[in-house]
């Protein structure tokens, strides 16, 4: 869950809200898209190849993953610093290698 989220009870009144934002660091899911767009994996413009990309946040270690499946055939994956957003590792290879 990502942005803000309001809580109501049966009666339509409100009981909490949540930031879910508050669990990534400093290098939020924001910063993660436009990383990818930055490096060709995706565009924010057009959306292009964004359903050929996933990604997720491991709240124990504080670091993204991400997984980009370029031209269909080649696989990209990062795992990068949520604080930071320092690339801790970035993986290339081709679709279908063990």
């Amino acid at each position: 869950m990502v942005g803000i989220w309001e809580h109501f009870d049966e009666s339509g009144q409100l009981i909490k809200t949540v930031d879910e934002d508050e669990k990534f660091g400093k290098f939020g899911y924001n910063e993660l898209l436009l990383f990818l767009h930055q490096q060709g994996h995706i565009n924010l413009e057009t959306g292009e190849n964004r359903e050929r990309t996933t990604f997720g946040y491991n709240i124990e270690t504080g670091r993204w993953w991400a997984r980009t499946i370029d031209s269909g055939y080649w696989v990209t994956r990062y795992i990068i610093d949520g604080e930071t957003g320092e690339v801790i590792s970035k993986e290339e290879r081709q679709e279908g290698e063990e």
